[in-house]
């Protein structure tokens, strides 16, 4: 009985522990689905001469379509200034896009679109937050090539 005492805390911490982590890795495979959707609309639009304003909201509703729904995206899409997620807000995603703006991808002096999502993963169990930190950066970016 003493012996179940000492190892149950620790038995406990250790399956929270693995459970925040399979959510966390469950979250980020949702992030980088998001990315990558969001370049491949990106790279469409660009080859249908979309405006930039166009390519962007195309690029946001692709990045919800990746995210599965889940989780909740901030529909402006910022400057991707190469820093990793230098403005994320907890529990919502974040879309940085170069180039970005009024410029679109696409021709010679853009021949790649970056597209980055940010997300702040926030634990659910107390005891894992207060030792892994209050939130995890979860971010995935890709590029592509717009030309062909």
């Amino acid at each position: 009985m003493v012996e179940f005492a000492l190892v149950a805390p620790l038995a406990l911490f250790l399956l929270y522990v693995v459970f925040e982590m399979g959510r966390a890795g469950y979250d980020y495979n949702f992030v980088a689905s998001g990315a990558r959707e969001g370049a491949r609309a990106a790279v469409a639009a660009q080859e249908s001469s979309k405006s930039a304003a166009d390519v962007q909201t195309d690029v946001v509703s692709a990045v919800k379509r990746g995210l599965g729904g889940g989780i909740a995206v901030d529909s402006t899409v910022h400057a991707y200034t190469g820093v990793a997620c230098p403005n994320s807000t907890l529990g919502m995603a974040t879309i940085y896009m170069s180039p970005s703006g009024s410029t679109a991808p696409g021709g010679s002096a853009n021949p790649y679109v970056t597209v980055e999502v940010c997300y702040t993963y926030q634990p659910w169990v107390d005891l894992v937050a207060r030792v892994v930190g209050n939130h995890l950066t979860l971010d995935s970016k890709t590029v592509m090539k717009t030309e062909y």
